[in-house]
């Protein structure tokens, strides 16, 4: 896991603990971690932080939290300011026992954070940079970059998961909209199909303290932050007479989009989207809709229709299909686009 995969979670909250233990190297054999940290080895962190603005101020004088992680627990906590050039150096840290430091600025009042390499007795000294970025009011310039949604079966309709990227591609954090009566204020805000319910956050949330669900809007009430985020979530679509609508709205210019779906006798009628192949997936087979350049407000994806005359297997208990977690955790970027290309492949191939 890259360091720019950690910043993405860290920022976001979410999956810290797991990111920073997948980062880690094998666990080390188990050491008295009190002595460790009292008589062991000692390290040196350098932190320093880096205008990301252009043209704006110097950076220094914000406050910094060190979260020291051994074995993905909290250790140790430090807390400083950077110096006039935007510098902190963070010492006595117990190396002894194999550790990892998540990092915490905070610049005009929005948190960036970051973890640290693994430092251990053989390597007591770690640079972290954070850059850092001035905030504004004013929505920016933002896309998605790829939307990829998957539809399984289950007992009334369909079992959905989604993943998004998005970027910001100004060099400002923007705070978001107006506040809401919540004084919360949304930013990326994502159409989903309509009628869906049993809304799911799998990655890239803050839990529904910083999220809302109303209609079909899916809002995400954090700041924005440049570059990319990775946003998962799953929900269920109910079909009404046969029906189910798996069409959504373009929230800003979409580079990609792609919507995989069960053709086991199911008619689709896409929108904006072209059939791109069919592929064996677990027990069925799905058809790849796809397309790329779709302006913001567009609507796109696949009306499916006779579902109610194709036998479905019920969820157990109820409720959503354990497929959905694969499609939401499992199917991530990397596996879904090796399934759109396989679809490429052998429909270049016929």
């Amino acid at each position: 896991m890259t360091r720019t995969t950690l910043h993405l979670a860290a920022v976001m909250g979410i999956g810290l603990c797991a990111a920073i233990a997948a980062a880690q190297s094998p666990a080390a054999p188990a050491v008295d971690s009190d002595q460790a940290m009292q008589q062991g080895p000692k390290g040196m962190l350098a932190i320093r932080a880096i205008q990301g603005t252009k043209g704006g101020p110097a950076v220094g004088g914000e406050e910094v939290e060190v979260i020291v992680f051994h074995r993905e627990m909290p250790v140790k906590q430090i807390k400083g300011n950077l110096d006039d050039h935007g510098v902190l150096l963070v010492g006595d840290l117990p190396v002894g026992i194999g550790i990892r430091p998540l990092v915490r600025i905070k610049h005009a009042g929005v948190l960036y954070q970051d973890a640290a390499a693994l430092m251990d007795a053989e390597k007591p000294g770690a640079n972290l940079d954070i850059t850092v970025y001035e905030v504004t009011e004013t929505m920016p310039a933002w896309k998605v970059v790829m939307r990829h949604l998957v539809a399984e079966k289950a007992e009334g309709g369909m079992a959905v998961s989604e993943t998004l990227v998005v970027e910001n591609t100004s060099d400002q954090t923007w705070l978001g909209a107006p506040p809401d009566a919540a004084n919360r204020r949304a930013t990326v805000t994502l159409d989903l199909p309509a009628g869906a319910t049993d809304i799911q956050l799998v990655q890239g949330f803050h839990g529904w303290c910083c999220s809302a669900y109303a209609g079909t809007k899916l809002s995400i009430q954090m700041p924005f932050m440049p570059g990319k985020m990775t946003y998962k979530f799953a929900y269920f679509v109910p079909a009404r007479d046969g029906v189910i609508d798996l069409r959504v709205a373009a929230p800003a210019p979409v580079g990609h989009a792609a919507f995989f779906v069960p053709d086991s006798g199911l008619k689709a009628e896409p929108t904006l989207v072209k059939e791109g192949g069919s592929e064996q997936m677990g027990a069925e087979r799905v058809t790849m809709f796809q397309s790329d350049g779709i302006a913001a407000g567009e609507s796109v994806g696949v009306v499916l229709t006779s579902l109610a005359s194709v036998p479905v297997q019920a969820a157990a208990g109820g409720g959503m299909s354990p497929i959905i977690w694969i499609g939401a955790g499992l199917l991530g970027v990397g596996v879904v686009a090796g399934l759109a290309m396989r679809i490429g492949k052998r429909k270049g191939a016929a």
